[in-house]
């Protein structure tokens, strides 16, 4: 097996990268394509060319798909697909598309298992990692939500304030208004008694001169 993981490496480092024909002059969404072209220096495998996929750039048959340990390398994402790994012929990559919450559950259970993990070296340095992370990203929330907190609070204090600044306000211009229509009634009151007063004096004068008028002899009507 070992021979054949050796062969295996020396192929695959002889191995070109195949790109699609005229792929230095345009850009392509695939990257190969088999050329069809009549006159096509590479389908006619010209030297100074480019060469394409052959069978001779294949590893062995033993050997094919394995991972460079000699095991059958499977993807996980979930716990419970470790129950059908067989540890002594299977390794184990952790999906990349998983949470790293589940991440660590499924590594730690990798651990009790003893199953060995591709895509991570050592198992508890990336779990203490995490575990920090998560903490300080707990901590962050915390002091985020109390400054939230604190400015809700401090908003509400400031409307408040506001508002018995507006009450009182509208409290001191009613005030001041009742005064000055007190003021203005009180002015006008003794305006008042001085006309009655004068037309009282008015009215007991002319009785007075009737009353005189009356008394001389030869005035009586």
């Amino acid at each position: 097996m070992k021979t054949l993981l050796e062969i295996r490496k020396k192929l695959k480092a002889k191995k070109p990268t195949f790109l699609r024909t005229d792929s230095n002059r345009k850009k392509y969404k695939n990257k190969w394509r088999k050329p069809r072209g009549l006159q096509n220096k590479r389908r006619l495998k010209y030297k100074g060319h480019q060469k394409n996929p052959s069978q001779g750039y294949r590893s062995p048959v033993e050997v094919r798909g394995l991972h460079n340990s000699g095991l059958e390398l499977i993807n996980i994402s979930n716990i419970k697909e470790l129950d059908n790994i067989k540890k002594e012929t299977q390794i184990v990559e952790v999906a990349a598309r998983t949470g790293i919450k589940n991440k660590v559950i499924i590594l730690e259970a990798c651990k009790a298992k003893g199953i060995t993990v591709s895509n991570i070296k050592d198992i508890e340095k990336f779990i203490t990692k995490v575990n920090d992370k998560l903490e300080l990203r707990k901590k962050e929330k915390i002091i985020k939500t109390t400054k939230k907190k604190k400015s809700k609070e401090k908003s509400i204090k400031k409307a408040e304030g506001e508002e018995k600044k507006e009450n009182e306000s509208t409290d001191s211009a009613e005030s001041d208004k009742q005064e000055e229509q007190k003021e203005e009634i009180l002015k006008s009151k003794p305006k008042e008694e001085k006309q009655q007063k004068q037309t009282k004096e008015k009215n007991t004068a002319v009785a007075k001169e009737g009353h005189q008028q009356s008394s001389v002899p030869g005035n009586k009507q």
